[in-house]
């Protein structure tokens, strides 16, 4: 029975000591009460009947619509201004190096020598169960592409696609990059 008392007295307490109305608490746990002057107006009283919320007129230019909402996870990602970025922060026609980071690649002038051009981009639809079923994927969407920028260019030696694992494609990572290398120990020099 005591015990009960001293809890109910310990929440009282703490619901004193966190009020919400603008008081203030002295060091000896005693709320000292402030006077606020208000212009707003005095809430309505509930009719029982539903409100539709947000009002029609209730602002709404500061919140983005569902176009501008970022839809996956690549889109909140920050760009670097500089060094190795991830494939999927690349554009196509962007010409870079392949950096030593798992799907990395510098950027580098088109005009300069450099290892790789991305010739084409597209998202994945849909989730995967595995990385297999991923890559089969990934090199459906890149094989036409790539085999259309590669005719008539003789300094293209190679491809490389770049996608996510099963599990990126669930956290929203779904970007396929595909792009022509001038192949092992090789450059390109120019645009494609």
């Amino acid at each position: 029975m005591i015990s009960a008392v001293v809890a109910v007295a310990l929440i009282t307490s703490a619901v004193l000591v966190f009020r919400g109305d603008g008081g203030s608490t002295e060091a000896g746990g005693s709320p000292t009460p402030t006077t606020t002057e208000s212009s707003a107006e005095p809430l309505p009283t509930d009719s029982g009947e539903p409100e539709d919320y947000p009002p029609d007129d209730y602002p709404t230019d500061d919140y983005p619509t569902e176009e501008e909402s970022p839809r996956d996870f690549e889109d909140i990602m920050p760009t670097p201004s500089d060094g190795p970025r991830p494939a999927f922060q690349m554009d196509v026609g962007d010409c870079f190096d392949i950096a030593e980071g798992q799907g990395q690649g510098e950027p580098v002038e088109c005009s300069a020598a450099h290892d790789a051009e991305v010739v084409h981009q597209e998202k994945l639809d849909k989730e995967y169960d595995t990385d297999s079923a991923v890559r089969e994927r990934a090199d459906a969407l890149c094989e036409g592409p790539m085999r259309d920028a590669a005719q008539g260019e003789s300094t293209v030696g190679g491809t490389l696609v770049q996608y996510p694992k099963a599990s990126g494609v669930r956290m929203g990572m779904r970007t396929v990059t595909c792009s022509l290398t001038a192949g092992e120990g090789q450059k390109l020099y120019d645009a494609l």
